[in-house]
């Protein structure tokens, strides 16, 4: 009985045309699941992640040039205290060897007093 009824079913009169069905949406598992709505909303996460990083990164960026910057700078004024200090250093020395000199007395004596 459930053959023929099968198969009576499926069976169209002569001269009749076959029912038409609707057509059927195709039905998308994934959308069903929600599955294409959580990954936009990873990407949508990840890139607001990103940006906040990049933004970071240009901040840190930036900080890091004003530092080279001001190391620079700094480097620079060292560089001039460091030369004053050695013709200081230079001049200091030479005074010094005058004095032992003149301290000396002797025959320099007279020479070490005319280059003070």
């Amino acid at each position: 009985k459930i053959l023929r009824l099968k198969t009576q079913s499926a069976s169209v009169a002569p001269g009749t045309m076959a029912p038409k069905r609707a057509p059927k949406e195709p039905v998308d598992v994934l959308a069903r699941k929600g599955y294409y709505d959580e990954m936009t909303n990873t990407f949508e996460e990840i890139n607001e992640k990103r940006d906040i990083i990049e933004k970071e990164i240009r901040a840190l960026l930036e900080e890091r040039d004003d530092l080279v910057k001001t190391i620079a700078e700094l480097q620079s004024q060292l560089d001039a205290v460091n030369l004053s200090n050695k013709a200081s250093l230079k001049a200091q020395r030479k005074t010094e060897r005058v004095l032992r000199q003149l301290e000396a007395g002797g025959a320099v004596a007279p020479a070490a007093l005319r280059k003070l």
